[in-house]
C-alpha cells in the first residue's frame, strides 16, 4: 500500500490507538420499551410502548406536536429524524438516571433510519442532529437495540403525526 508522505504519522498513530484500544462490552439494558417516531409536514408522532412502566403509570405514551413555521421548511427526511430525537428526548427526560433503557425503534423513513444507524448525515442540519442523538443516548443511559423500518400504515406514529393536517390532506386509511 502506498500512503502519501503528509499522513504516514497520523496512519502510524491511529494503528498504534487501534492496536492498543481496550474494547468495552455493552452491558445488557435493565428495561427495553419499544418506540414509533413519524413525521409528516405539518407535525410529528411518538408512540412509546412501556410494558414495563418505567415512565409512567401508563403503558403507552403518545407525544404530538406541530412543526414551528420555519421546521416545516425542513425536508421530511430531517423531520423525521427531528421526530426520532424528540422521542429520545421523551424517554430521557421521565427515565430514572441510572437505569439503563434499550430501545427497540420504529420508523418509515429508511433515510432517517440509515442517518441514525451511522451516526451521521449528508446535510449540515441533518448531521449535527445525528452527532447529538449519537452524544446524548449514552449520556442518558439509552442505548439502541434495534432500529427497524416499518410501513407507514403500521406505524403506530403515524397518525398522531397528522393530527394537525386538514382533512382534504388526510390519506384514505387515515379517515
Amino acid at each position: 500500500v502506498s500512503i502519501w508522505p503528509s499522513i504516514v504519522e497520523v496512519c502510524c498513530y491511529a494503528l498504534l490507538k487501534a492496536l492498543n484500544a481496550t474494547y468495552k462490552r455493552n452491558s445488557s439494558p435493565d428495561k427495553l420499551l419499544t418506540m414509533y417516531t413519524d413525521a409528516s409536514e405539518d407535525g410529528y408522532g411518538v408512540f412509546i410502548f412501556d410494558d414495563h412502566r418505567v415512565l409512567s403509570d401508563a403503558p403507552i405514551i403518545i407525544v404530538a406536536g406541530r412543526w414551528s413555521s420555519q421546521e416545516r421548511k425542513s425536508s421530511i427526511n430531517l423531520l423525521e429524524l427531528r421526530a426520532w430525537r424528540i422521542g429520545i428526548r421523551t424517554i430521557s427526560e421521565r427515565k430514572d438516571a441510572e437505569m439503563k433503557i434499550g430501545i427497540q425503534g420504529h420508523i418509515d423513513s429508511t433515510t432517517a433510519r440509515s442517518w441514525i444507524l451511522r451516526n451521521r448525515a449528508p446535510t449540515y442540519a441533518a448531521n449535527q442532529i445525528a452527532a447529538e442523538l449519537t452524544d446524548d443516548m449514552p449520556q442518558h443511559n439509552l442505548e439502541l437495540h434495534s432500529l427497524e423500518y416499518v410501513q407507514s400504515k403500521r406505524n403506530f406514529a403515524d397518525k398522531p403525526s397528522r393530527k394537525y393536517q386538514a382533512p382534504s390532506q388526510l390519506r384514505p386509511f387515515d379517515v
